[in-house]
């Protein structure tokens, strides 16, 4: 027994530092689960964190997006809303401008340059309009002129806003060719400048054709097309007893600078069909007073026919004009 005394402490001691170190194990254990659990928590948390994070951020490029696009939508409309407040505003403070009954009516123009090339024609314009009722928004008026297709250009000076009316000479020199005036129109209109640096312009006017060659009888007929290579002319005889009859039909294809005649038909035929053409949607076509004459009043006076005088008894006629004949082929006159 007092053997064994001695070591009894020293066994408690030992079982005391074997649950000493089972408890601080299991504290261990426990603080590592603890650990790994707030790992995961904190990943999970940060997982969670940045899924909400893309989708706040796609989000907002959405409504950034749409915001964009309201903005563009909200300018397009502040400008349309603009513009028309603009030109209400124009036509508010011109004082209701409209220019109306604008005509123009025109006459060959003799040119007082001796020298003056005769290719250089001049024409006079006769313009006309209704006065405005309120002009002072006005600084000045003027002419503009299509021809054809081409753009529309001023012609003339500046006009004065109070005028209602105005001439002008204009040279068709500058044009493709004088002879083109007669089938290719013009329109016409007038533009009023206002003080605010807007334009406002007429009603352009029909379709005028100068021809400076009345004499030569230009008349332009309506075309059909019927086939790329066929066309049928049509026109209306005027019955015009100063005109002459016979006219000679002629054509102007594509590029080609020059007329050439097809044919010569009567007036009153009203229609003429031409074929063999190069492109038949690109040909210009007009009929033109001939300068040939129809056969029958080409006969000078030595071929006009003699009158006939028809006699019962040539010797008593003879007689009576004392004429005796001597024989079937001569005859005595006293």
């Amino acid at each position: 027994a007092e053997e064994n005394r001695p070591n009894t402490p020293n066994n408690e001691e030992n079982d005391l530092t074997t649950k000493r170190r089972e408890k601080l194990k299991a504290m261990l254990e426990e603080e590592s689960k603890n650990y790994e659990k707030s790992r995961n928590e904190e990943f999970e948390s940060n997982k969670r964190l940045t899924n909400d994070n893309n989708l706040i951020k796609d989000q907002n490029e959405h409504a950034l997006k749409d915001q964009n696009e309201n903005v563009l939508k909200d300018d397009a409309n502040n400008v349309d809303k603009n513009r028309k407040s603009s030109a209400d505003s124009d036509q508010e403070n011109s004082g209701d401008i409209e220019l109306m009954s604008f005509t123009v009516r025109w006459e060959p123009a003799s040119s007082s340059n001796k020298t003056q090339d005769d290719n250089d024609s001049l024409i006079r314009l006769f313009c006309q309009w209704t006065s405005p009722n309120s002009s002072s928004a006005i600084d000045y008026l003027t002419i503009e002129r299509q021809f054809g297709d081409q753009e529309w250009l001023p012609i003339g000076e500046k006009i004065n806003k109070l005028d209602n009316q105005t001439q002008l000479d204009m040279s068709l020199m500058n044009d493709n060719d004088e002879k083109t005036n007669a089938t290719t129109p013009s329109l016409f209109r007038l533009k009023a400048h206002l003080q605010n640096g807007q334009t406002i312009t007429s009603k352009p006017t029909d379709e005028i054709f100068m021809n400076l060659c009345p004499e030569k009888n230009i008349i332009i007929p309506d075309v059909e097309v019927l086939s790329p290579s066929s066309v049928q002319l049509t026109w209306n005889n005027t019955e015009d007893e100063e005109k002459p009859n016979i006219y000679d039909i002629e054509k102007k294809e594509d590029e080609q600078l020059q007329w050439e005649k097809v044919t010569e038909v009567p007036l009153s035929q009203r229609s003429a069909r031409i074929d063999s053409l190069t492109d038949a949607n690109q040909c210009q076509f007009r009929l033109i007073s001939s300068s040939s004459e129809p056969e029958e009043i080409k006969k000078t006076e030595s071929e006009v026919e003699p009158e006939v005088l028809t006699v019962h008894n040539v010797n008593e006629w003879l007689n009576s004009l004392h004429i005796n004949p001597t024989s079937t082929n001569t005859v005595d006159i006293d």
